[in-house]
Formats: C-alpha cells, structure tokens, sequence
C-alpha cells in the first residue's frame, strides 16, 4: 500500500508515487493507496500551518486500508507537520503489525531535527522512530535517518527518469549544436526553488542588451503570481505552462543548460 500525495498537482514526489503505483500493478501486484495530498495547487507554505490544511484529516477516514496490507510505503514530507500527520498511518501499521516503510524525497530532515527543541523534537524523532526501515535516494543521504534507523534499515534507492521521456545519447548530438545559451527551467515556479531570482538576472542581463533564450515550465503557486507578469517581460523567455510527455521531451532537447538554483 502506498501512502503520500498524488497528482494534481505536479510534483516530483507525486509524479514518483504515481510512477510506483503504475509499476507496482503492471507487474500484477495489488496495490491500495492513499492520495495525502490536500491541495490542488503547489504552494511554497511547507511547514506553515493553516486550517485549510485541515483537509487532510479526511484522509484518516480511509486508514482502515492499512489493515488489508501486509507492506504500508510512505512518503511524508520532512517539517515537523509533514512528519507528524503520517503519526496516526505509521501508529496503525505498528498497533496491526504491518510493515511500514519511510522513503525520504529530499535532504532536510537532519536539518529539521537539529532546530526542534523539546516536546516537538521529541515528536519528530518518535514519529519516525516508529518505522520497520527508510530509504533514502543516495548513499549521501542516509546521514538524514541515521538518528533515527540502524544502518541495516537504511535503504538507497536512486531516482528514477520518465520512459517517455527517455533520450539516447545518439539522439542528443544530433539535436544539440550549442550555437547558443538556451536554458531551460523545469519545476514548480516555488520562490525556494530560485525562479525569482533567476529571472531578476535575466531581467538584468537583458537591460544590458544581453539576451538569453529561456523556456520555463512547471505550476504557478498561487501565492507567487507575480511571476508571470516578470516573464512577460523577458524578451526572450517563453512560459509554457505544466509539460509532460512529448512536449517535455521535445523541451529537454530544445535546451542547453539547465537552470537550478534552489536556496532556503
């Protein structure tokens, strides 16, 4: 059984816990899951709480699907409330002896723990105490379950590339002829995800008449809108709304450098 957001909205975790789903049932097992997610749009409050978050106490009314699985895989996020709404999943799984699996997207739960103090470090480090394993997405990451799990109970398990979306290496020299800086930015347009200050630089650059061609894809989060309005601005830049697909394919050949900056 899986247990953790689906899409809408896009997110890598999403798309990854629906990715499983098809795989899993393809191979011809049985699998239940639970969607956690409790928005239809991305938004950049993480660990912020808000009674419209509320929403997910529905999701609780579905826990007795825990007791028809032998294997219960989550995905909580890594504040101390994305940790602490998976408590009443992982309490279950445990109370009905069923195995429960904690995967970690990301590498912030070290840092989370480190600022708790108290009663709600206390919290965060039972929560996930109460897990059989982890797994992590490389060996660099396992330093974030290392308070919590032995090494033994540590599991790595790499990130995984769309088939659809799949490009050769033949097929990518043929494509590429870098006569020019074109950039490419594929994320969810989340301020910690750096596309404000990447376009301000744009913004800045072109000032100096130095134009580079950008095609930016992902959600708007709905408390950063204004982010439109700063891309129009661009000369050279094109928006292209949510991608999959072909249309992500076809951009990733498009393209000669990625643009990432994320920061905290």
């Amino acid at each position: 059984m899986i247990i953790g957001p689906f899409p809408d909205p896009i997110t890598g975790l999403s798309i990854s816990n629906a990715a499983l789903l098809r795989g899993l049932c393809a191979n011809g097992h049985q699998v239940d899951f639970i969607n956690t997610e409790h928005s239809a749009n991305v938004s950049s409050e993480l660990g912020k709480f808000s009674f419209s978050k509320l929403n997910f106490l529905f999701f609780y009314c579905k826990i007795y699907k825990i007791l028809k699985n032998d294997i219960i895989y989550m995905t909580p996020g890594q504040t101390f409330f994305g940790v602490m709404k998976y408590l009443p999943f992982v309490l279950t799984a445990k109370l009905f002896k069923r195995k429960s699996l904690f995967h970690l997207h990301g590498n912030s739960v070290k840092d989370v723990y480190a600022s708790l103090k108290g009663l709600k470090r206390k919290l965060y480090s039972r929560t996930i105490k109460c897990f059989d394993e982890s797994i992590v997405l490389s060996p660099s990451l396992k330093v974030n379950m290392r308070p919590f799990f032995n090494d033994s109970d540590i599991h790595v398990e790499h990130n995984f590339i769309q088939e659809d979306i799949a490009i050769s290496l033949s097929e990518l020299e043929s494509k590429k002829d870098y006569k020019e800086i074109k950039l490419i930015f594929i994320s969810n347009l989340l301020p910690e995800k750096g596309i404000n200050n990447l376009i301000d630089a744009l913004l800045k650059l072109q000032s100096l008449d130095i134009n580079l061609k950008i095609k930016i894809a992902g959600n708007i989060p709905f408390n950063n809108t204004n982010i439109s309005d700063k891309i129009a601005q661009l000369k050279s830049g094109e928006y292209l709304g949510v991608v999959s697909g072909e249309k992500k394919r076809d951009l990733l050949l498009w393209g000669e450098t990625f643009s990432a900056f994320p920061h905290n």
